[in-house]
Parts: C-alpha cells; sequence; structure tokens
C-alpha cells in the first residue's frame, strides 16, 4: 500500500543530485554564514506554504468573499494539499520542487460559481428593470407636480372670480333695494304726476272747449256761400257787391230787404281752388237768420248756404252727418244742431247707440 502523507515542501532526490546539493550548499555556506539556515528543510516548507496560500487567495480569495455560507469554502479545491508519496522511487520517480510549486490549472469552473453569476445577472437584470420602472414613475411624479401647480392656480382664479362675484352680487343686491327704493318713490311720484296730469288734461279740455266755443261765437253771425263765381282781381268791396246781386236774382231775396242788410265784412276764404268760399259777417243776427232761411230756394243748384264752424265742430258735424243720413234711411226723424244731432226729437250718444246695436245682436 502506498502511503499517504502531507507535503511539507520537500521530497526525496536521488543520491547524485543529494550530493550535488551538498555541495552547492557548501559552496555557498562559504560565501554566507545564513545559507545554511535558508536550505534547512522546515524554511523550504514554510516557503511553499506561504506560496500556495498566495495562489489560492489570488484565484479564490472574491469569491470567498461573496459566499454567504462560511461551509462553502470546503468546497473549494486546495492545491497539492495531500500527496500520494509512493513508496518505491523507482514505480514513482521524485518530481522537481518547481514543478510541485506550479497549480494544475482547471478549465471549468465549479457549479456554485455559475449558480452565483447567474443569480448576479438575474439580479442585476431586475435592477436594471427596477430602474427603468423608478425612472417612468419619476417622470409620472414631475407631471403630478406640473398638474398639482396647475391646479393650485385654477383653484386660485376659482377663488378669486368667486370673491368678485359674490362682491358684485352684495353690490347689485345693494343696488336693487336702493333702485326698488326709488321706484316705490317713484311710482307714489308717479301716482302724483297721473292725478296731476289727468288734472290737467281736464282743464285743457275746459279750455279747449272753451276756445271753440268763444271761436263758434265769433262765427255765429257769419254765412258761407259756396260756387259762387269770382272775378279776376276782385277785391272785398266787389265780393260785397257780387254777394248782394246774388241774394236777389238767385235766392229770390225782396231788393229792399237785401239793400237794407247790413254787413260787417265780406270777403273769400280758401286755397286756389276757384272760385272760393264766401263769408259773410252780418251786424244784425236777425238778418243772418233771414238769409238761411231763404236758403230752401236753392234746392235742385249747386249753389250753397251754410253756418260758419270753427273746425273742431266741422269734424263732429262730418260724423255726426253720416249717421243722419242712415237714421233718415231708416224712416227717423233727424236734426242736427250745432254739434248735436236729434233722433226723434232725443239727443242721439254714439255710445248708448253701440250698446244698443250690440244688445240687438
Amino acid at each position: 500500500m502506498t502511503k499517504k502523507r502531507r507535503y511539507s515542501g520537500q521530497q526525496k532526490q536521488p543520491e547524485n543530485s543529494k550530493k550535488k546539493n551538498e555541495k552547492g550548499t557548501k559552496n555557498v555556506s562559504k560565501g554566507d554564514g545564513a545559507g545554511d539556515n535558508n536550505n534547512s528543510p522546515d524554511h523550504l516548507s514554510s516557503t511553499l506554504s506561504s506560496a500556495l496560500a498566495s495562489c489560492n487567495s489570488v484565484l479564490y480569495g472574491d469569491i470567498l468573499k461573496d459566499l454567504h455560507n462560511p461551509s462553502d469554502c470546503d468546497k473549494m479545491p486546495k492545491i497539492n494539499e495531500n500527496v500520494d508519496e509512493p513508496n518505491d522511487p523507482e514505480q514513482n520517480p521524485p518530481v522537481s520542487a518547481m514543478q510541485t510549486m506550479s497549480p494544475t490549472p482547471q478549465t471549468n469552473p465549479p457549479p456554485w460559481v455559475e449558480l452565483i453569476v447567474k443569480t448576479m445577472s438575474a439580479i442585476e437584470a431586475k435592477i436594471t428593470d427596477l430602474d427603468k420602472k423608478i425612472s417612468v414613475v419619476d417622470e409620472q411624479v414631475k407631471k403630478l407636480d406640473r398638474v398639482e401647480k396647475k391646479m393650485n392656480t385654477f383653484d386660485k382664479k376659482i377663488s378669486d372670480i368667486t370673491s368678485n362675484l359674490n362682491r358684485g352680487f352684495e353690490e347689485t343686491g345693494k343696488l336693487i333695494e336702493e333702485l326698488q327704493s326709488r321706484s316705490d318713490g317713484m311710482e307714489f311720484g308717479l301716482d302724483k304726476l297721473e292725478e296731476a296730469l289727468s288734472k290737467v288734461q281736464l282743464e285743457n279740455k275746459r279750455l279747449k272747449d272753451e276756445m271753440v266755443d268763444l271761436k263758434s261765437r265769433s262765427m255765429r253771425d257769419n254765412l258761407l256761400f259756396s260756387n259762387i263765381p269770382e272775378t279776376t282781381n276782385e277785391t272785398p268791396r266787389d265780393t260785397e257787391k257780387i254777394l248782394r246781386d246774388f241774394l236777389k236774382n238767385t235766392v229770390k231775396m225782396d231788393v229792399n230787404i237785401v239793400d237794407n242788410i247790413q254787413f260787417d265784412r265780406v270777403h273769400r276764404i280758401g286755397g286756389s281752388r276757384s272760385p272760393r268760399v264766401i263769408v259773410a259777417k252780418f251786424n244784425q243776427f236777425q238778418q243772418r237768420q233771414l238769409v238761411k232761411e231763404q236758403s230752401k230756394n236753392l234746392r235742385g243748384t249747386n249753389f250753397y248756404i251754410n253756418e260758419q264752424y270753427p273746425p273742431e265742430i266741422v269734424a263732429e258735424r262730418k260724423e255726426l252727418s253720416r249717421i243722419m243720413k242712415r237714421k233718415r234711411e231708416e224712416g227717423h226723424n233727424v236734426r242736427l244742431v250745432y254739434n248735436k244731432l236729434y233722433v226723434d226729437n232725443r239727443l242721439y250718444r254714439p255710445d248708448s247707440d253701440a250698446q244698443r246695436n250690440n244688445a240687438a245682436k
């Protein structure tokens, strides 16, 4: 059986080599007395152990640091830790010291190294993916910050607008109250104004009626003669002579009566229409009534003798004349005096007539 022993850094050498080493040692000892101690077996063994430890540290030092379980160090291969020592030098020739110090190179790493490398690669990939996700989250956080700033600005603007609106509502409410108060005062004043206006209107109507009455009184002595021929460059004196001839020849009045008639004034009125109407103002109302009564002699002619009235009364008489004609056709006894119409000796009132018509319908 071959006997194993721990390699101490030196193996048996052949006799020739041993003798040569002894000679070399002697030669060295001659030059330096310390050479005997350096070439001793113990010194060579310690030197070789230090070299092997340095090799192990270089080859496996970084891996040993990353291991979490110290027991994994037992799995690491040891370089020339145990060496089979042959019993027979002939079968196993001795190996030189330089061959013993060279570690045997390994072509394939151990399985646990590949496991660590794969684990580290997976961790690195996950870290890279996590970095990307963190970058995305950071970008989203920045966007959220920008949105938050905009929302804060928007909230501030909304708050300002709300404050302005509330302030505007308050001012509007005060203004409405003030306007309401003024409106109440204006309504009261308007009522007073309407009352005063009604009084003014009544007074105006009264004054207008009085004025129309005064005009009528000033015209009550006047008569209008229509369609009497007009001469060229006719003067008021010529007009009076033409009127007297008209009363004598056309109206057939007594010559002495006509000659005794006293006129305050005789003239023509109207526009460019020819012949214009003659207005005669009588000095005596009885003479004016006498001439008016003789107007019946003009029936069937185109000459007319009418009383003179103010324009307001003329408009009223025009409307009443239309009604008088209709009532006469219906068989009623009608009579028009000034601005009043009498139907069957009763004063005609348009409102009452309209009411009767509606009742009949």
